[in-house]
């Protein structure tokens, strides 16, 4: 006996899953997680309540969904790896709903699921962006088979993920409305609750209020301050190129791939920029025939590129939000029961895309085996085998040291630009203010003669700068080095760490400490080192 057509795509469905899980598995286990990641983790670790945690998203410019996941994840252990399980359970269950329910053929779906965006950027990458992805394919089915009140706490709750994830919640607001009265419950004409459209769109407002409450920036917030409202024609030509940046990704050709190399584009655009444009209008063309489909790409689109100009222009995992809209809008526009995009040009057209882009995943997959994405996990390894994890740390930088803290399991370090003890970074404007080298060595030395022990400075270097070590310990003498991480594709990820040359107790060695098995919340104190 034959199987029907749903068991060939439960079986379909799960294979996929499972293939996926697999690939996505081996991908975590081999990247090293840089500060943007170890940030949100530090962040639920070391905030005593929810409240304090929601009062330190005003400097993050984030909603609090992600940080809300992690803060009961970060009471059971201080392992940043539970964060990854939890990212990686999120995206999961993001590809199964993706090859359980969206209108595309099963050759689309596969390589839609090992695409560049959807392996990595949102998968193997542990930010607050799948939670996004996952809710805006759900709210893609839940738009197709009607639900309203479904669909508005969906639209509520992605409201919460980012600001990207607004600007998408938008443009499903924006879908129902076009619908109108003809979007109600139930698969036929609006003989149903005729006012059903405006439940989602009321919704999706209450959230969007919420999330922003939260995410708005503290009075003394120094990071992405202001808006960018002069006409600048590099910077449009810069943030244009996010277009053909998501639609045909590129890696680039150096130990550095995860820096692609998008320079500005000072005359005419060539044939792959004009490929992506002619993609672009290709996908509005089709989907004229479906107008809530079109409202929806064209507010995504259009709201998603001049927030990159008004405010944040660079980032692939922020460009990246346009090919999920993109998505979307092609899903929203197969009609109800149908499969694929209606005719072989359309499908065909669909497949080289994704092609090319689960290509690029599973390059960038290898090169996440072969090389170290962050020397971050390096440091801490060696702080660990070197019973070094409690001694005192001065880090430089305060955002590159979040990967090592976070790694380490320590407690805490002194960030001199701040004048203050912490773990992750408070994005004040106490952090920008300048501090000389003379500065670092006194406070270095105040350091140590406070802790009576090994003080260990923190550098973050450029690998790709040569004798940038070699400057260090010249501008620095007083410091003594003890080992260099040069290997890292986030470009200045690499570190070199010194040892304070003091002595303290007079004769008396330093004394060595033992790595502790969980470190206690640091939080973050404004006080200078003693």
């Amino acid at each position: 006996m034959g199987r029907t057509p749903n068991s060939r795509r439960g079986i379909f469905v799960g294979g996929l899953t499972v293939a996926y899980a697999a690939l996505l598995a081996f991908t975590i286990a081999h990247h090293e997680m840089w500060r943007d990641e170890m940030q949100a983790w530090l962040l639920a670790r070391d905030s005593r309540s929810i409240g304090e945690l929601l009062g330190h998203l005003r400097y993050e410019g984030h909603p609090a969904l992600w940080y809300v996941c992690l803060f009961p994840l970060a009471r059971i252990t201080a392992n940043p790896a539970v964060m990854q399980g939890l990212h990686a359970a999120i995206a999961i269950a993001a590809v199964w709903v993706m090859a359980r329910y969206a209108p595309f053929t099963p050759i689309q779906k596969g390589l839609l699921a090992f695409g560049y965006f959807f392996l990595f950027e949102y998968a193997a990458v542990s930010r607050s962006y799948v939670l996004g992805v996952l809710l805006t394919f759900i709210c893609c089915e839940l738009f197709r088979r009607r639900r309203p009140l479904a669909l508005g706490l969906a639209l509520a709750l992605l409201a919460q993920t980012s600001v990207f994830g607004i600007i998408i919640g938008a443009a499903f607001a924006a879908a129902v409305g076009v619908a109108g009265t003809r979007w109600s419950t139930g698969d036929g004409p609006a003989s149903g609750i005729r006012t059903s459209f405006w439940l989602p769109i009321a919704c999706f407002g209450l959230g969007a209020f919420a999330a922003v409450a939260v995410a708005w920036p503290a009075p003394d917030s120094g990071y992405a301050v202001g808006w960018y409202t002069i006409l600048d024609r590099e910077r449009a030509i810069f943030v244009a190129t996010a277009l053909p940046e998501v639609i045909f990704p590129r890696l680039a050709r150096s130990p550095y791939w995860w820096a692609r190399e998008f320079p500005l584009l000072p005359g005419p655009w060539g044939l792959y920029e004009l490929a992506a444009l002619g993609v672009m209008v290709w996908v509005w063309l089709r989907l004229a025939r479906s107008r809530p489909a079109l409202a929806f790409s064209v507010v995504a689109t259009v709201g998603l590129l001049a927030f990159f100009y008004l405010k944040l222009p660079d980032g692939l995992n922020k460009h990246g939000h346009l090919f999920l809209a993109l998505v979307a809008a092609l899903w929203l526009g197969v009609p109800s029961g149908a499969t694929g995009l209606g005719n072989r040009a359309a499908d065909a057209t669909l497949s080289f895309i994704v092609a090319w882009h689960a290509v690029v995943g599973l390059r960038a997959a290898q090169l996440e085996y072969r090389t170290r994405f962050s020397a971050a996990k390096a440091v801490a390894t060696y702080l660990e085998q070197n019973w070094l994890v409690q001694a005192p740390l001065l880090a430089m930088e305060d955002y590159t040291a979040a990967g090592v803290l976070g790694y380490a399991r320590k407690a805490e370090a002194y960030y001199p630009r701040g004048r203050r003890f912490g773990s992750f970074v408070v994005w004040d404007t106490a952090r920008i203010r300048p501090v000389s080298d003379s500065a670092v060595m006194a406070e270095t030395r105040q350091l140590a003669r406070s802790r009576h022990e090994t003080t260990l400075v923190l550098f973050n270097v450029m690998p790709r700068h040569a004798g940038v070590v070699d400057s260090l310990t010249r501008r620095f003498p007083g410091l003594d080095l003890m080992a260099t991480f040069l290997e890292s594709t986030v470009g200045d990820e690499g570190f070199a760490l010194f040892r304070a040359r003091t002595i303290v107790d007079g004769n008396k060695p330093p004394r060595r400490v033992a790595p502790p098995r969980r470190t206690a919340p640091g939080g973050t104190r404004s006080s200078g080192p003693g």
